[in-house]
């Protein structure tokens, strides 16, 4: 993979965003709007994005997609590793996140990255194959400092 650039998500990218917030089918944010949207290109190919929303000293991982082609490339950590950069210029002390319980990967993606698991959300998922089954969530927490 050619060098990868993690930038501020552009209301140019709408496109490609939209269509992989759909295939993944995570949060599609709105480009440009987020507290914290960073955008994932090399060699000016889109790979993927990450979105916070901030509230005082916390921030909420809103949506994370990386395209089908690029996973296990690291891309998704090293958006989130950036971020975590990002986050700390803005006095941010405390992320969380949710992520399905079947998403294994994920889970673990997240440990790795030093996160901890604090709860669980009931049903807060609609199953992926299912509208009327529902999937609950784990809730993840992690402290960041200088």
């Amino acid at each position: 993979m050619a060098e990868l650039d993690i930038r501020p998500l552009l209301f140019a990218d709408r496109q490609w965003v939209m269509k992989l917030a759909d295939v993944s089918q995570v949060y599609c944010p709105r480009c440009g709007e987020e507290d914290l949207g960073l955008a994932a290109i090399s060699a000016e190919t889109p790979l993927g994005y990450i979105v916070w929303q901030i509230v005082v000293d916390e921030a909420t991982l809103l949506g994370v997609a990386v395209y089908k082609r690029q996973r296990h490339c690291g891309v998704a950590t090293a958006m989130h590793k950036y971020s975590e950069q990002q986050l700390l210029s803005q006095r941010v002390k405390k992320l969380f996140l949710e992520v399905r319980r079947s998403n294994t990967i994920a889970q673990t993606c997240y440990h790795h990255l030093g996160y901890k698991i604090i709860g669980e959300r009931k049903n807060y998922y609609r199953a992926l194959n299912n509208i009327r089954q529902r999937e609950d969530a784990i809730i993840m927490s992690k402290s960041i400092s200088i």
